[in-house]
């Protein structure tokens, strides 16, 4: 009912479908900012990722790994998240989750040998953006996005999920432009927007920065990949909400 009351919309007048359910937390990439990405009616502090700039977060090897407690999705009770969060106040965008997810299914699982349909997506994460894009943040690599995968785990239980349905999505993408994974390269991984986001909430040093896929009013690019499968796109933004939610007991610690 979500997904057909949502495409009834025309999208301009779109609200996140999260936001409607009863969840506050978080926007839609890049909607919603002047130029350079900052709120139109905020200051710096709620630019489109605070928490990677602030420095608070300074993570550890160990850190990744560590096993998190976790507390149930209200709208979707067979996920649950991390409930020992360190932030409060979810920032003004999902791009600092919804990267880290779409540069993970564009990407090869680690298992993978040998030429692929994957390769366009391999050389735009070691091509797309330049210094400024990344200002002093090290550009991730495929092996950082790989060691990053255990990180996503604890915070998201849905993640690994996610990833599988997001790269099916991709695989059956349709456009004039090209099909298939490569497709999505072409179509809408050519431009970025404001700056590189950290792989790893809040800390561009521990795992590097990824290429900021564009989200800009013009080339809403990180939109169009998520609503390849709007369901996916439903649990992600609720989950991200139920985050940022007030403490409560966990109900158990996520798979490993």
């Amino acid at each position: 009912p979500y997904q057909t009351a949502w495409k009834a919309t025309p999208k301009r007048r779109r609200e996140s479908p999260v936001v409607a359910m009863g969840y506050s937390a978080g926007g839609k990439g890049g909607k919603g900012r002047g130029k350079g990405g900052k709120s139109k009616d905020a200051g710096g502090a709620d630019s489109w990722d605070a928490a990677q700039s602030s420095g608070k977060i300074k993570l550890t090897l160990e850190d990744l790994t560590r096993v998190h407690p976790q507390r149930v999705v209200e709208a979707f009770p067979q996920l649950t998240v991390a409930a020992d969060w360190p932030e409060s106040r979810a920032p003004r965008s999902g791009s600092a989750f919804y990267l880290p997810l779409i540069w993970t299914a564009l990407l090869p699982p680690e298992a993978s040998e040998g030429p692929s349909c994957f390769d366009q997506s391999v050389q735009q994460l070691n091509s797309l953006g330049d210094e400024k894009h990344f200002k002093w943040a090290r550009r991730a690599s495929l092996l950082d996005v790989w060691q990053a995968q255990v990180y996503w785990r604890q915070i998201f239980s849905g993640w690994d999920d996610w990833v599988t349905r997001l790269r099916v999505a991709m695989a059956a993408f349709e456009s004039p432009d090209g099909c298939g994974i490569e497709g999505v390269v072409k179509c809408h991984v050519q431009r970025v927007s404001v700056t590189a986001g950290a792989l790893v909430y809040g800390d561009l040093e521990i795992l590097g920065a990824l290429p900021h896929i564009s989200n800009a009013r013009k080339s809403p690019d990180q939109d169009a990949i998520l609503e390849l499968d709007l369901a996916l796109r439903l649990e992600i933004e609720a989950s991200v909400a139920t985050l940022f939610l007030p403490p409560v007991a966990p109900v158990a610690n996520a798979p490993t």
